[in-house]
C-alpha cells in the first residue's frame, strides 16, 4: 500500500480553497439537477453502508437508470463544471466492470475543475477516525484527486487529499485517516476530480472506512457478458423484454378540477411516543422524521391513530411530562406508555413542516362534551385545527377484541354521533366534522353491516361535512395466496385502483341522493390508504409494504384520488413505523427500539406528487397495452388494466405543465408518443423518475428484532429477486433533462417505474 506523497499543504497551494466551496454548493443544492445538475441519485446511507462501508457506489458498479454517464450516488455541477470536459462510466477498471473516468478539456482549470461528488453520512461517525482511500490512474497529462471536507455548523473545516500525478500512468492505492470533527451539524463531503487539461483521470474502489481493510485487487477482473443491475450484480435478461408501445393525448386548457393538497396525508399513532417519532430523552420530534416529512411533502396529518383514537382521553397527552399518565392502548391488552406525543406536540409538528390536522374524537369510551372540551382547548384562540373525525371503523364487526370493544350498528352510530356533530359545531362553528361509512367492493368487505351509510345518512342529514372511508387497502392476502408466485400476487394488487376509483364513485353516487345539489354535498375522506399484504408477522408477504411494487401501486392510488372530485382528502397508513407499516421505516432493527429512519419507495413515490406535480388536473387520454389481474386476497381480478397508467396537471398559473407515467409491467419499457394541445413547451423540460433493480427492491429498512417474535421469511421474486439485497441504491428518485421537446415527442417509461414529466410554457 501506498500513502498519498504530496501533503495537504502543499495540495493546497495547487488548488484553491474555492473548488471546494463549489463542491459544498454541488451537494448542498439538493438531490437532483436542479441549477444545472447532473446527478445518478444522492442518497447518503443513514449510517454504515454495506460491510463497513460509507461510500456509496465507490467501485462505481452501478449505473444511472438513464443514458447520463454519472455513476449511481454521485453528482455533477454542469453549471461551473458543463464546459470543462466529460465523465465516462468507463470500463477501463481495475475490477469489476466499470471505473469512473474523467475527460478534462482546455477548460479545466485549478479553481472549479472538472470533479463529481457525493456526501457522507456522520450519523456514527463524529468524533471517530475515518480510513479513506482509492485506487487510481492517469494518461495523456491528467492528475487524479480525492479529496474530504468536512463542514461544521456551517463553517469549512479540514481537508484531506491523496494525489496521484500525470508522471505515473499505473494504477495506484493511496489512503490517509481523517478525523470527523463534532458539532450540531456536521456534513462530510467527498470529491473525485482531474487537474489538467488533456488526458483522463480514472477512479476504482473508493472507499471510507473505520477499520483499515481496503479491499484491493491487483488486476483487472474478467469482464462479464451481461450487464449489471444497481446493486452489481449480474442482469439477466427478463422474461418479457419487449418494448411496449403506447400514445398519450394531453389538452393543457381543459381544466377538470383543482387538487386539494389535503389529499397528500398520513397517519400518526399516539402511543410508544408516537412509534418513536418523539424523542422522550430530548423532548422533541425526532429531527430525521422532520426532515423527511418535509422531503416528502406531507401535508396534512390524522391523529391520534385508527383504533388508539377509540381509547385515547385526550387530557391525558397535556401539560408537564412528568405529570402525564401510563395509559393503555386498547381495549383488552395490557401494553401501555405515556402520551408524551400528545395534542401540543402534534399540532407544533404540523405547523413545522407546514401541514394541517384532522383529529379523531374518541366515540368508544368519550362522551360529547369530552370532544367539546378538546376542540374549545384547539381552538382557543385561533383556528387550530380544522378537521374532526367522529370514531374510526365501528362498522367492523368481526369478533376480534377489538371490534368487540367498539363495534356499534349503524342506527347506534346515527343517534350518538349526532349528539357528537351538534355538540362539537356548536362549540366552533368554523369546523369541518365527518362520519364514517363505506361501501363493500368484490372482495373487499370492510362493512360487516347492511345499508350502513343510508342509516347513518339519513339521521345525521346536514349536521357532517365529510364521510371518512378505508377503502383502499391491497392486496390484503388470506389463504389463497399459499403457493402463489410474487408476480402473480403483485399483479394483482396492480388491479386494485380500478376497483378504488369504483368504489369513490359508488359512494358519490349514493351521497348525491340525499344532497341533489353538488355544492351542498359531504366529500369523502380515505383517512386509512396503503399497501398492506398480511396482518400476521409470520407471514411470507408481511413486510412486502416497503418494496417498489408497493410504491407502483401506491402512485396508482394517489392518481386515482386526484381524479376522484368528490375526494378532497386522503391519509396514508402511517408515517412512521418501526415494524412493516411506516413509510418512513428504520435502517436498522434494534430492540428497544432506536430507528434510524429512512425513507421506503412509498415516500418516494408520495414525494413525486407532492413537489413534481401541478394543482389542477388536465384533460389526458391514454392508449396503452392492457393486462387481466387474478384474484387474490381482498383483491378482486380486474381485466384490461392499462399497463401505462397516466394523469396530467398544470401549475396554478397554467405555465407549467405535468404528466406522470406509472408503468406497471414489471419487465418492458413502455416507448410512448406524446400530443400537447393548447400547451407549446419550451426545448427543454425535466423528468423525475423513480424506478429500481426489480419490483421487491427496496431502500434497506428492517423490522424491529423483538424478542420471542418470529418474523417469517419473505418472499422473493423468483426470476430475479431482490428483497433480500435492500439498499439505498436499490431504489432511487433521480431526475433527468429532456431536450428536442416539442408539442409531439416521444419518451420512454422504464419498466416498473413512475415517472414525473415537467415541461415549461414556451
Amino acid at each position: 500500500m501506498q500513502n498519498s506523497h504530496l501533503s495537504t499543504s502543499k495540495l493546497m497551494g495547487k488548488f484553491s480553497i474555492a473548488f471546494f466551496l463549489c463542491l459544498l454548493l454541488v451537494i448542498s443544492c439538493g438531490e437532483g439537477n436542479a441549477g444545472g445538475f447532473e446527478s445518478g441519485g444522492i442518497q447518503a446511507f443513514p449510517t454504515e453502508g454495506l460491510n463497513g462501508e460509507f461510500v456509496q457506489n465507490g467501485g462505481f458498479e452501478l449505473s444511472s437508470t438513464t443514458a447520463s454517464d454519472i455513476p449511481l450516488a454521485w453528482v455533477r455541477n454542469l453549471g461551473t463544471t458543463g464546459k470543462k470536459g466529460s465523465v465516462e462510466h468507463s470500463q477501463n477498471a481495475l475490477s469489476g466492470q466499470y471505473a469512473l473516468a474523467l475527460i478534462p478539456n482546455k477548460n479545466n482549470d485549478k479553481n472549479q475543475p472538472l470533479a463529481v461528488a457525493q456526501e457522507i453520512n456522520t450519523t456514527n461517525l463524529q468524533g471517530k477516525t475515518l480510513h479513506f482511500g482509492a485506487n487510481m490512474s492517469v494518461q495523456g497529462g491528467a492528475n487524479a484527486l480525492v479529496g474530504l471536507v468536512s463542514v461544521v455548523d456551517g463553517k469549512t473545516g479540514e481537508f484531506k487529499m491523496l494525489f496521484h500525478s500525470a508522471a505515473d500512468s499505473s494504477w495506484k492505492f493511496y489512503q490517509d485517516s481523517y478525523e470527523v470533527p463534532i458539532g450540531n451539524n456536521v456534513k462530510l463531503y467527498l470529491s473525485v476530480w482531474v487537474s489538467g487539461e488533456s488526458g483522463r483521470a480514472y477512479f476504482d474502489n473508493i472507499s471510507a472506512r473505520l477499520d483499515t481493510n481496503f479491499s484491493q485487487p491487483t488486476k483487472v477482473a474478467e469482464q462479464p457478458k451481461a450487464g449489471i443491475n444497481y446493486d452489481g450484480s449480474p442482469w439477466r435478461p427478463s422474461e418479457n423484454p419487449q418494448t411496449l408501445q403506447a400514445s398519450i393525448d394531453v389538452d393543457g386548457a381543459d381544466i377538470k378540477h383543482d387538487i386539494p393538497s389535503a389529499l397528500y396525508g398520513g397517519n400518526i399513532e399516539w402511543r410508544w411516543n408516537a412509534t418513536s417519532l418523539w424523542q422522550e430523552d430530548k423532548q422533541r420530534v425526532d429531527p430525521e422524521i422532520t426532515r423527511l416529512s418535509k422531503n416528502m411533502g406531507l401535508q396534512l396529518i390524522r391523529y391520534p391513530g385508527g383504533i388508539y383514537s377509540d381509547f385515547y382521553n385526550w387530557r391525558d397527552g397535556i401539560g408537564p411530562y412528568n405529570k402525564r399518565p401510563k395509559i393503555t392502548h386498547e381495549a383488552g391488552k395490557a401494553d401501555a406508555s405515556v402520551p408524551n406525543f400528545g395534542t401540543e406536540e402534534v399540532i407544533a409538528m404540523a405547523e413545522d413542516i407546514g401541514a394541517e390536522l384532522i383529529f379523531t374524537v374518541n366515540f368508544t369510551n368519550g362522551t360529547p362534551q369530552d370532544a367539546v372540551d378538546w376542540i374549545k382547548y384547539v381552538n382557543k384562540d385561533r383556528l387550530r385545527v380544522e378537521y374532526w373525525e367522529i370514531g374510526n371503523e365501528q362498522y367492523i364487526n368481526n369478533g376480534n377484541h377489538v371490534s368487540k370493544a367498539v363495534t356499534v350498528s349503524p342506527k347506534d352510530y346515527a343517534k350518538r354521533a349526532l349528539t357528537f356533530a351538534k355538540a362539537m359545531r356548536k362549540a366552533d362553528p368554523r369546523i369541518k366534522i365527518g362520519i364514517i361509512g363505506g361501501l363493500n367492493e368484490g372482495l373487499y368487505k370492510q362493512m360487516d353491516y347492511k345499508n350502513w351509510n343510508r342509516i347513518v345518512y339519513d339521521e345525521m342529514q346536514g349536521h357532517f361535512d365529510f364521510v371518512s372511508i378505508h377503502n383502499a387497502y391491497a392486496p390484503i392476502l388470506t389463504g389463497d395466496h399459499a403457493g402463489k408466485p410474487l408476480k402473480t400476487v403483485y399483479k394483482a394488487m396492480m388491479g386494485r385502483p380500478i376497483a378504488i376509483a369504483n368504489n369513490l364513485k359508488r359512494m358519490d353516487q349514493e351521497l348525491a341522493e340525499f344532497y341533489p345539489n353538488e355544492a351542498d354535498r359531504p366529500f369523502i375522506a380515505v383517512t386509512e390508504w396503503g399497501p398492506i399484504f398480511q396482518f400476521f408477522h409470520a407471514g411470507d408477504y408481511v413486510d412486502h409494504p416497503k418494496t417498489l411494487g408497493s410504491a407502483i401501486f401506491s402512485a396508482s392510488t394517489l392518481k386515482t384520488f386526484i381524479e376522484s372530485k368528490p375526494t378532497k382528502m386522503a391519509a396514508f397508513w402511517m408515517l412512521n413505523d418501526f415494524s412493516v407499516l411506516g413509510w418512513l421505516s428504520s435502517a436498522n432493527s434494534r430492540f428497544p427500539p432506536d430507528p434510524e429512519w429512512i425513507p421506503t419507495p412509498r415516500a418516494y413515490a408520495f414525494e413525486l406528487f407532492t413537489k413534481h406535480f401541478g394543482t389542477q388536473v388536465i384533460a389526458s387520454t391514454t392508449e396503452s397495452p392492457k393486462f387481466n389481474t387474478p384474484s387474490i386476497g381482498w383483491s378482486e381480478g380486474q381485466k384490461n388494466v392499462p399497463y401505462l397508467d397516466v394523469v396530467a396537471s398544470v401549475s396554478e398559473d397554467g405555465d407549467t405543465l405535468y404528466i406522470m407515467g406509472i408503468n406497471k409491467h414489471f419487465d418492458a419499457d413502455i416507448e410512448t408518443s406524446i400530443n400537447l394541445r393548447n400547451f407549446i413547451p419550451e426545448s427543454d423540460g425535466k423528468s423525475w423518475i423513480l424506478g429500481g433493480v426489480n419490483i421487491d427492491s427496496h431502500t434497506g429498512s428492517k423490522v424491529i428484532a423483538v424478542p420471542n417474535l418470529k418474523w417469517g421469511k419473505q418472499k422473493s421474486d423468483e426470476e430475479n429477486g431482490q428483497f433480500n439485497e435492500g439498499s439505498m441504491n436499490q431504489v432511487t428518485l433521480n431526475d433527468y433533462p429532456l431536450d428536442n421537446i416539442g408539442k409531439e415527442f416521444s419518451f420512454t417509461f422504464p419498466k416498473h417505474s413512475v415517472t414525473s414529466i415537467e415541461l415549461k410554457r414556451k
